[in-house]
Protein backbone atom coordinates (compact mmCIF):
# COMPACT_ATOMS: atom_id res chain seq x y z
CA UNK A 1 0.00 0.00 0.00
CA UNK A 2 2.83 2.40 0.82
CA UNK A 3 4.37 1.76 -2.63
CA UNK A 4 1.02 2.42 -4.39
CA UNK A 5 0.57 5.64 -2.45
CA UNK A 6 4.04 6.87 -3.43
CA UNK A 7 3.40 5.95 -7.07
CA UNK A 8 0.12 7.88 -7.01
CA UNK A 9 1.87 10.95 -5.60
CA UNK A 10 4.55 10.65 -8.27
CA UNK A 11 1.92 10.55 -11.04
CA UNK A 12 0.19 13.62 -9.60
CA UNK A 13 3.51 15.46 -9.32
CA UNK A 14 4.41 14.49 -12.90
CA UNK A 15 1.07 15.83 -14.18
CA UNK A 16 1.48 19.10 -12.29
CA UNK A 17 5.06 19.48 -13.55
CA UNK A 18 4.02 18.90 -17.19
CA UNK A 19 1.16 21.38 -16.82
CA UNK A 20 3.48 23.94 -15.22
CA UNK A 21 6.04 23.49 -18.02
CA UNK A 22 3.36 24.11 -20.66
CA UNK A 23 2.13 27.22 -18.84
CA UNK A 24 5.72 28.44 -18.42
CA UNK A 25 6.42 27.97 -22.16
CA UNK A 26 3.27 29.96 -22.99
CA UNK A 27 4.32 32.71 -20.56
CA UNK A 28 7.82 32.83 -22.08
CA UNK A 29 6.35 33.16 -25.59
CA UNK A 30 4.08 35.96 -24.38
CA UNK A 31 6.97 37.83 -22.74
CA UNK A 32 9.14 37.36 -25.85
CA UNK A 33 6.42 38.86 -28.07
CA UNK A 34 5.94 41.80 -25.68
CA UNK A 35 9.68 42.49 -25.71
CA UNK A 36 9.82 42.24 -29.50
CA UNK A 37 6.85 44.61 -29.86
CA UNK A 38 8.36 47.10 -27.38
CA UNK A 39 11.70 47.14 -29.21
CA UNK A 40 10.04 47.67 -32.59
CA UNK A 41 7.55 50.29 -31.35
CA UNK A 42 10.15 52.33 -29.47
CA UNK A 43 12.76 52.12 -32.26
CA UNK A 44 15.20 50.98 -29.59
CA UNK A 45 18.87 50.75 -30.50
CA UNK A 46 21.45 48.86 -28.47
CA UNK A 47 25.02 50.12 -28.75
CA UNK A 48 27.81 47.74 -27.77
CA UNK A 49 31.35 48.98 -27.12
CA UNK A 50 34.25 46.58 -26.71
CA UNK A 51 37.50 48.05 -25.46
CA UNK A 52 40.86 46.37 -25.14
CA UNK A 53 44.58 46.98 -24.95
CA UNK A 54 46.91 45.75 -27.67
CA UNK A 55 49.73 43.85 -25.95
CA UNK A 56 52.69 44.89 -28.15
CA UNK A 57 52.15 48.65 -28.09
CA UNK A 58 49.90 48.99 -25.02
CA UNK A 59 47.53 51.06 -27.16
CA UNK A 60 43.84 51.10 -26.34
CA UNK A 61 41.38 50.20 -29.08
CA UNK A 62 37.61 50.23 -29.29
CA UNK A 63 35.04 48.54 -31.46
CA UNK A 64 31.46 49.79 -31.58
CA UNK A 65 28.40 48.24 -33.10
CA UNK A 66 24.73 49.15 -32.88
CA UNK A 67 21.82 46.78 -33.04
CA UNK A 68 18.22 47.70 -33.90
CA UNK A 69 15.06 45.59 -33.80
CA UNK A 70 15.93 43.80 -37.06
CA UNK A 71 19.21 42.55 -35.55
CA UNK A 72 17.81 41.13 -32.32
CA UNK A 73 17.04 37.40 -32.34
CA UNK A 74 15.61 35.10 -29.70
CA UNK A 75 16.72 31.56 -28.84
CA UNK A 76 20.10 32.17 -30.43
CA UNK A 77 23.58 32.23 -28.96
CA UNK A 78 26.79 33.60 -30.42
CA UNK A 79 28.87 30.92 -32.12
CA UNK A 80 32.28 30.16 -30.64
CA UNK A 81 34.78 32.44 -32.31
CA UNK A 82 37.64 32.04 -29.88
CA UNK A 83 39.66 28.94 -29.19
CA UNK A 84 43.09 27.43 -28.80
CA UNK A 85 45.09 26.48 -31.89
CA UNK A 86 45.95 22.79 -31.39
CA UNK A 87 49.28 23.14 -33.23
CA UNK A 88 50.64 26.23 -31.47
CA UNK A 89 48.66 26.24 -28.23
CA UNK A 90 47.94 29.94 -28.78
CA UNK A 91 44.54 31.53 -28.37
CA UNK A 92 42.99 32.61 -31.67
CA UNK A 93 39.91 34.64 -32.58
CA UNK A 94 38.03 33.82 -35.78
CA UNK A 95 36.64 37.23 -36.72
CA UNK A 96 34.65 35.69 -39.59
CA UNK A 97 32.44 34.00 -36.96
CA UNK A 98 32.16 37.05 -34.67
CA UNK A 99 28.54 37.87 -35.63
CA UNK A 100 27.48 34.27 -36.29
CA UNK A 101 24.71 32.82 -34.12
CA UNK A 102 23.52 29.29 -33.51
CA UNK A 103 20.10 28.17 -32.37
CA UNK A 104 19.42 26.91 -28.88
CA UNK A 105 16.46 24.91 -27.69
CA UNK A 106 15.10 26.46 -24.48
CA UNK A 107 12.80 23.45 -24.04
CA UNK A 108 15.74 21.03 -23.97
CA UNK A 109 17.55 21.19 -20.61
CA UNK A 110 20.28 18.96 -22.09
CA UNK A 111 21.13 21.52 -24.80
CA UNK A 112 24.67 22.59 -23.86
CA UNK A 113 24.31 25.98 -25.54
CA UNK A 114 21.08 26.69 -23.69
CA UNK A 115 22.70 25.69 -20.40
CA UNK A 116 25.63 28.04 -21.10
CA UNK A 117 23.27 30.88 -22.04
CA UNK A 118 21.14 30.32 -18.94
CA UNK A 119 24.16 30.22 -16.65
CA UNK A 120 25.56 33.43 -18.14
CA UNK A 121 22.50 35.45 -17.15
CA UNK A 122 22.27 34.16 -13.59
Amino acid sequence: QDHAERLSKLEIKSTITASSAHRKAKDVDDVRERIRHFIEASELEIIVIVEGIEAQSSMTFQARHSYNSDDIVFDQWFARCMGTNPETGRIEIDLDRFHETVGIDPDDPDDDLFSAAYQSVL
